[in-house]
């Protein structure tokens, strides 16, 4: 799958918008000028195009554009009991803590 970024400057640093050329995928990466990690947000796949790979290929594309913007650790927040925490366990990422967001969550991160 091909990926279109699109990126934007905000008073606090950056962050790129990864979408699926076809539209059916799409993530947030923040990148905060006094942060030594990127901020992993709004991952999200289509009912239509799952379970074919292509959140794989996403999280990599997110992961691949911290490291091109200087971060070698990247964060994200998850429903503690939701499947995608399972998800992110298995592709590397750690629980290194819980807070109360709109209910309980879990931080988790992955140094790359």
């Amino acid at each position: 799958m091909e990926f279109v970024k699109h990126k934007n400057a905000w008073y606090w640093g950056k962050s790129t918008i990864i979408v699926a050329n076809n539209g059916s995928a799409v993530v947030t990466v923040q990148f905060q000028d006094n942060e030594n990690y990127a901020n992993l947000i709004g991952l999200s796949v289509h009912e239509s195009s799952r379970k074919n790979g292509l959140g794989n290929e996403l999280l990599v594309e997110a992961e691949k554009e911290t490291l091109l913007n200087g971060k070698n650790v990247i964060r994200l927040y998850c429903e503690p009991k939701s499947w995608m925490f399972e998800w992110y366990k298995r592709h590397g990422y750690k629980k290194i803590g819980m807070v109360h967001y709109n209910g309980i969550m879990i931080e988790m991160e992955k140094k790359l």
